[in-house]
């Protein structure tokens, strides 16, 4: 073989070697780019990201609203006792209607007034006339909460007193059990109840977003994210495009949800009208009824509602016990109801189903160990 034949040989090698070497490139590189890229939808940038979180941090388009909606308990085992919340049944509170009312801040403050209250279908009380009666509200103007409860539902109180408390601080136990409160605000939840906006996911880092369509909803951005802890799990979110950034989906390696079903529109404003939300035995279905505007008074003193006839409240901050007694009607038919129940051997709408339960069953077995205990002495 002659030396020009080799050397038109080895060139050739070369051009093979790096024409092969060349389609390898592309193939690695068209594989990273559908590795990293997203099907059926456009890649966020960092600007977009950065710009998104900002807008869902300080969304403010749900204050000023009046909101009516149905809340619903459905608890995951039938054998598995009613969850108890500060040691009240909770059969009262999941069946629930309830107001939410979110004003607009004071000036020098970022954080949002809210009103929340529960209110179930009137079992008798004599001095209500209304359908529906308050059981429990909580106020918070930023500052200074209040929160009050109606004893009525507490034979151990015998009618004679509310509840009612002032603290200068946050104590929101009512809203952190509320589902519809939870998905309308998103992350501005923590400036509605006085604490600070975490990065969220909360325990997770963003791998990556997009934008995609998703039928009914329109104009979504998917998101997923990477637990921080050690389970190393991932989280899948999809909300809502922007103004309102609602959550309407989120799935986990474990466990998958659901949270928004159907959404309403109100002055072109979407809202949460239907959906659900997992909890620790049980699950919460909410369903809107109404939305409306309200006007936050201009005083951040004139928040809160006056306290009912028949509190008793402590006032935390000023160090004081006061007491807005009941008319003299008032209380009478308060007596008279509570007489009543009890002569007819009704159980007090305070106790639980299941304490009841558990009675007769003790009853059950004191009678067995009886019956065994009255053969032993007969077979004597």
């Amino acid at each position: 073989m002659s030396n020009t034949t080799l050397r038109d040989l080895l060139c050739l090698t070369r051009l093979c070697a790096l024409f092969a070497l060349a389609i390898f490139g592309c193939v690695f590189a068209c594989s990273t780019v559908h590795a990293t890229d997203f099907e059926n939808g456009r890649p966020l940038t960092t600007e977009e990201k950065a710009a998104r979180y900002d807008a869902m941090t300080h969304q403010d388009w749900f204050a000023g609203k009046r909101y009516l909606y149905r809340v619903r308990c459905v608890f995951d085992s039938k054998t598995s006792p009613p969850i108890q919340l500060q040691g009240k049944r909770v059969d009262l509170l999941a069946e629930t209607e309830r107001e939410l009312i979110i004003g607009k801040p004071y000036r020098g403050s970022g954080i949002f007034p809210v009103y929340i209250a529960y209110k179930i279908e009137n079992p008798g009380i004599p001095i209500y006339e209304d359908d529906q009666v308050i059981w429990k509200w909580y106020a918070f103007n930023g500052k200074e909460s209040r929160s009050w409860e109606n004893n009525l539902f507490d034979e151990h109180s015998q009618g004679s007193y509310h509840d009612g408390a002032v603290s200068a601080q946050n104590s929101a136990r009512l809203l952190t059990f509320d589902p519809f409160f939870e998905l309308l605000t998103g992350l501005s939840r923590y400036r509605c109840s006085g604490g600070s906006v975490p990065k969220l996911p909360y325990s997770f880092d963003e791998i990556d977003s997009r934008e995609i369509d998703y039928p009914p909803f329109g104009t979504c951005v998917e998101s997923r994210a990477k637990a921080l802890d050690e389970s190393d799990g991932t989280l899948t979110n999809i909300t809502l495009d922007a103004p309102e950034y609602l959550t309407i989906f989120a799935s986990s390696d474990r466990q998958e949800y659901r949270p928004v079903t159907e959404i309403a529109t109100y002055n072109q404003q979407r809202f949460p009208a239907k959906g659900s939300q997992r909890d620790i035995g049980c699950t919460w279905e909410y369903e809107l009824i109404s939305v409306e505007d309200f006007e936050t008074p201009a005083r951040a003193a004139d928040w809160f509602p006056n306290w009912p006839r028949g509190t008793s409240f402590t006032d935390r901050t000023r160090d004081k016990i006061l007491r807005i007694p009941f008319s003299s009607d008032e209380r009478k038919a308060i007596q008279d109801y509570i007489l009543t129940t009890q002569k007819l051997g009704l159980p007090a709408i305070g106790w639980s189903l299941w304490t009841w339960v558990n009675a007769l069953i003790l009853m059950i077995l004191v009678s067995l160990i009886g019956f065994k205990v009255y053969k032993s002495i007969r077979a004597e």
